[in-house]
C-alpha cells in the first residue's frame, strides 16, 4: 500500500469481515523503530523490512478489543484501528521482546490522548517483516514497572 488512503480502506475492510487471509506491506521498520527493538534485543535486524498488516489477525483483535477485557481497559474505536500506521510512525517505545515457539514478538506503545495503545507485532523470518497483529488499549500507563 502506497498512501494513508489505501491503508485506511484496507483496514476498513478488515473491520467489516473482507480480506480474509491478506498480509499487506504498509511501511519499512525506520532505522529509529529498528534501534528502539535492539535496546530490548540485540539478535534482530529489522531496520528496512517490511511492516505488514495481518488481516485475519486484526480482525479478530477487533472483535474482541472493541470492548475491554483487562482492568483500565478503554474500547477500541475504528479510527484507532485505522490510524494504527500513524501510531507506528510515531511509536513511543518498545514494552518487551519476547520468543516462544519460535516465533519472536514485539510489543510497541504509543500513548494517546486518552490512554496508551499496546501493539502486538511478530517478526516473520519467512516473509522477512514486521508483522502488526494485535492491538489494545489502556488507561494505565503500560511503560511503568508493577
Amino acid at each position: 500500500m502506497t498512501n494513508f488512503e489505501e491503508i485506511k480502506s484496507f483496514i476498513s475492510d478488515v473491520i467489516k469481515g473482507n480480506a480474509s487471509g491478506e498480509v499487506r506491506a504498509f511501511a519499512r521498520v525506520s532505522e529509529e523503530l529498528a534501534n528502539m527493538i535492539n535496546e530490548k534485543s540485540s539478535s534482530l535486524e529489522l531496520e528496512g523490512k517490511y511492516l505488514e498488516l495481518v488481516a485475519d489477525d486484526l480482525r479478530e483483535s477487533y472483535k474482541v478489543h472493541s470492548t475491554p477485557k483487562e482492568k483500565g481497559g478503554i474500547p477500541l474505536s475504528d479510527e484507532d484501528f485505522k490510524n494504527i500506521h500513524d501510531y507506528i510512525d510515531e511509536i513511543d517505545g518498545v514494552l518487551g521482546v519476547n520468543s516462544y515457539n519460535g516465533k519472536v514478538e514485539i510489543y510497541l506503545y504509543k500513548k494517546t490522548s486518552d490512554g496508551y495503545v499496546k501493539i502486538l507485532t511478530v517478526s516473520s523470518k519467512e516473509r522477512g517483516s514486521l508483522q502488526v497483529t494485535k492491538q489494545t488499549k489502556n488507561l494505565n500507563d503500560y511503560t511503568q514497572k508493577k
